[in-house]
């Protein structure tokens, strides 16, 4: 692992005549939906207002970190635009790098988060290379880390529909979602079916009403969070199914501040997933619990078209209008094939601890449709050096068709885990409990 930000947390000089000069010849691109040369990413900040010690945080010091990883040499430059910080760091074909944003650093004054609601701001975090590049965002706290896989600027879109959670939650903590401009004047139409707290860039005075459209602007990367305006434990809005529509490919982001799933049990925790454009949606999906977590998970579809049939297992389980969505509580670790007419967004959320005693709080988790599968993935899981304290179990759900099960490698090695058959689908997924780091 490269890190960009050692002990003096500061990125080192970027030379690009000099530096992209001697880069050898680059291998053919990945081309993955996900990967390219760059990125327009963003972090909600935890808090309703500035500080670490709002509700909903876990134990310790925050960071925000980016992990990018590429098939050929290449130099990644960062940039936080609102404190013109810039930066680099080189990484080796099929290497990690790594940047940490340290949430109380006083030079960065957490500046890695977008804060509040109805507030432009230009702390994003701009990421580039000259050669195409895949990357990983993760906020990291100790009993609260979530991660979200990012998506390049050029397969970003106009339409998206929010992926969230709600109800019930610790301290007041808020449903929530991120838009972040790539394009100087974007206006962006905003439908949410709960009121969302206004800020000073949002139009009107006074909470934003559901079903309500209201239009904002972002510039070149500003970005906006809004959050649900009814929260607390008696009972919490959920921005799910949220419309956005914009005149310039923006970039989304939904989650929670810090969400309890199932609402009834404790234990929040924080969740962030950049949400792909609905143009780049699916209808066929496999789903799989997770590694080691006998309470099962939540599973939820999201309508992007009205009149969009939802499947399960071959089974009609709802017909739904755009922007609404349907959920099941899914209380074994069961495997499911689930279908729609239409294309949509479908998520899973695992569970808090309490539901079943194991390691491991609430997640968000976008599901890949299977007309976007791939043959080479590289992944990573949270560094050693970052959970010493109670070392996390580290888990990894491989789905693969049930004929090429005997040739699926990690790292090199066959897959020993036992895999199990979704179905008659002609697939089966494996649970592999594996090591903390990077694995191909």
């Amino acid at each position: 692992l490269s890190t960009l930000f050692p002990s003096t947390r500061r990125f080192r000089s970027y030379h690009p005549a000099r530096d992209e000069e001697t880069l050898p010849a680059a291998p053919p691109a990945l081309h993955r939906g996900n990967c390219g040369t760059d990125f327009w990413v963003a972090f909600h900040d935890p808090c309703s207002s500035p500080g670490l010690n709002c509700p909903g945080v876990g134990v310790g010091p925050l960071s925000r970190e980016i992990f990018v990883t590429g098939e050929a040499h290449t130099i990644v430059r960062v940039e936080v635009p609102e404190i013109a910080l810039h930066g680099a760091v080189e990484i080796n074909p099929a290497g990690v790098g790594r940047i940490t944003f340290d949430y109380n650093d006083p030079h960065q004054d957490e500046r890695a988060s977008i804060p509040g609601s109805g507030i432009r701001s230009r702390r994003t975090i701009h990421v580039t290379a000259p050669r195409e590049v895949c990357l990983q965002g993760m906020s990291f706290q100790e009993a609260s880390t979530e991660a979200f896989l990012g998506i390049a600027t050029p397969n970003l879109g106009t339409d998206y529909v929010i992926a969230s959670y709600g109800r019930p939650s610790f301290g007041g903590s808020p449903s929530v979602f991120t838009v972040v401009g790539t394009v100087a004047g974007t206006s962006v139409t905003i439908t949410s079916p709960v009121a969302l707290v206004d800020g000073p860039d949002t139009p009107g005075t006074g909470n934003l009403p559901a079903n309500v459209p209201f239009t904002v602007t972002l510039g070149l990367g500003e970005a906006m969070t809004l959050r649900a305006a009814a929260v607390g434990s008696l009972g919490g809005d959920d921005t799910t199914g949220t419309l956005i529509s914009a005149t310039a490919p923006v970039g989304v982001f939904g989650g929670h501040a810090c969400a309890f799933v199932p609402p009834t049990r404790p234990a929040c925790d924080y969740l962030i997933e950049q949400i792909p454009p609905t143009d780049r949606l699916g209808s066929d999906f496999l789903v799989a619990p997770f590694g080691a977590r006998a309470s099962g998970y939540i599973l939820r579809v999201v309508s992007a078209t009205d009149g969009t049939d939802v499947f399960l297992d071959g089974v009609l389980v709802a017909t739904l209008a755009r922007g609404a969505f349907w959920e099941r509580d899914e209380t074994t670790q069961a495997y499911h094939h689930l279908t729609t007419s239409h294309d949509a967004l479908a998520y899973q959320l695992a569970k808090g601890t309490t539901t079943d005693s194991a390691l491991g709080d609430p997640f968000l988790l976008v599901l890949v449709p299977t007309e976007q599968f791939g043959t080479n993935v590289v992944t990573n899981t949270v560094p050693e050096e970052v959970d010493d304290e109670e070392p996390f179990d580290n888990w990894m759900t491989l789905v693969a068709r049930t004929s090429d099960e005997g040739g699926l490698r990690i790292d090199g090695a066959p897959v020993t885990a036992a895999f199990v058959a979704i179905g008659a689908t002609g697939y089966a997924a494996a649970l592999v409990n594996t090591t903390s780091g990077v694995h191909r």
